[in-house]
């Protein structure tokens, strides 16, 4: 049998409880549940379930909701669908589990690219056993490169590509880019490649055509802070916000959740760091608090072999590098330079 759809009473009890268990603010808790009230008002008056709600219901909600607005007070509001539509993607992520809903394909074209792109997904997992969180990036990257080549990525022209496609399609992606950027995406690039050459649909084998720029080890110095910036900055950190996940970086706001991507820590680091007034050298992500507590291990005498074996090193030349960084003990025991001729 199949299951009776949730009332939208129902869902509403639930999402009032979801804002509680994420900690939001009894203003914006309060906010969210009016523009939601509004929502389920107007699909009621339309006898239109939560659970059958797409893209299209909810744009025309919004332009229901912008001409009644114009209508009462002369004008649409300012950021109308940002002010309409508050609450309303929390509430349908709740229903359907995301949102929004994955895009369908509506040309043969699409439909051909998804499906390679699945298959190469599945192939990815199967074949290469690799992450999701890999697989989902270098899916990403290869229907990327699908999409850029537009009319040529079909059945009948995606046999042609060549070597001038991947170099004009790499030129167009990488003037930004750095050189472990560029490295990767031509990997994932060269992955792609062969998963089309093995099942017949590019005519030649392009991976090998596909270069990498040269990377020199121990070529970039990590940077790291000084033992006072990093206690300076614990003196000025905010205590753990209340939930229930096992996760060592959560949101500091609703919704308290772990972080999608380990890229969003380097803004909050950041900006933890401009607001005590340090100014490290290079990067100012995660990674210099990583870095700073090497070189204290290194400056007291621990082995490479121990700190390696903290920081989740494989090997001790990865360690290394943090060599670079304890210059005053390398002066220490650093020789001192003969002199020139001008000074003899």
């Amino acid at each position: 049998m199949t299951p009776q759809p949730l009332s939208h009473e129902m869902w509403f009890a639930q999402f009032d409880v979801y804002l509680h268990q994420q900690g939001y603010r009894a203003k914006t808790a309060h906010r969210y549940r009016t523009v939601c009230r509004q929502f389920l008002q107007y699909l009621q008056e339309r006898d239109i379930a939560l659970e059958q709600v797409d893209p299209a219901t909810l744009e025309a909600y919004l332009q229901a909701q912008s001409q009644r607005s114009a209508q009462r007070h002369g004008r649409a509001p300012r950021d109308a669908h940002h002010r309409l539509n508050r609450g309303i993607p929390l509430l349908l992520r709740l229903v359907h589990g995301h949102w929004p809903p994955p895009t369908v394909p509506t040309s043969p074209q699409e439909c051909f690219q998804q499906q390679v792109c699945e298959s190469y997904a599945q192939w990815l997992a199967r074949c290469r056993g690799l992450t999701p969180r890999t697989i989902a990036l270098r899916q990403a990257r290869a229907q990327k490169l699908l999409a850029w080549l537009g009319a040529r990525g079909t059945p009948t022209h995606l046999s042609d590509l060549s070597v001038a496609d991947l170099d004009a399609y790499l030129a167009a992606q990488e003037p930004t880019l750095r050189r472990s950027t560029r490295a990767d995406l031509t990997c994932s690039l060269r992955d792609f490649l062969r998963y089309l050459s093995t099942h017949g649909l590019i005519t030649h084998d392009l991976a090998p055509a596909v270069l990498s720029p040269t990377l020199y080890a121990f070529e970039r110095l990590p940077a790291a802070l000084t033992p006072e910036e990093v206690q300076a900055l614990l003196e000025h950190r905010a205590g753990p916000p209340p939930t229930d996940s096992r996760a060592v970086f959560l949101r500091a706001q609703a919704p308290i959740q772990p972080f999608r991507q380990g890229s969003s820590l380097y803004s909050i680091v950041a900006r933890r760091l401009a607001k005590v007034g340090i100014q490290p050298a290079g990067k100012r992500g995660p990674h210099t608090l990583r870095h700073a507590r090497a070189v204290s291990l290194l400056r007291a005498a621990v082995p490479m072999k121990a700190i390696g074996d903290l920081l989740g090193h494989t090997t001790t030349a990865a360690t290394a590098i943090y060599l670079k960084l304890a210059t005053d003990d390398l002066r220490e025991i650093g020789l001192d330079a003969p002199p020139t001729r001008e000074e003899r």
